[in-house]
């Protein structure tokens, strides 16, 4: 997945965090790119890998985008599997891109 159709560097994590009201109290952070936009990300602890799962399901999700590019009706209707990028940092903590 390809979450940017440019290299972004990010910049400055904003003061803010929103804990989320879930088991996993996940984080929604704001980070500004160098593109003077702010970026959207979901901060996740996983205890059961759960990460990699998100991660792999994401890379099955853009070879079926590809896969559906393939034939004439799909690529003329624009059908596509909506994904979103998935960063482990270690094996317990992730990024996920918000969507």
């Amino acid at each position: 997945h390809g979450p940017f159709a440019t290299k972004i560097m990010l910049g400055k994590f904003d003061n803010e965090l929103e804990v989320l009201k879930s088991k996993q109290k996940p984080k929604r952070l704001r980070v500004a790119g160098s593109d003077g936009r702010f970026y959207d990300f979901l901060c996740k602890a996983e205890d059961k890998g759960d990460l990699r799962k998100d991660s792999r399901m994401m890379e099955i999700g853009a070879l079926v985008s590809q896969m559906l590019q393939v034939h004439h009706e799909t690529r003329r209707r624009n059908l596509q599997v909506q994904t979103y990028c998935v960063t482990i940092l270690q094996e317990q903590y992730g990024l996920m891109e918000w969507v």
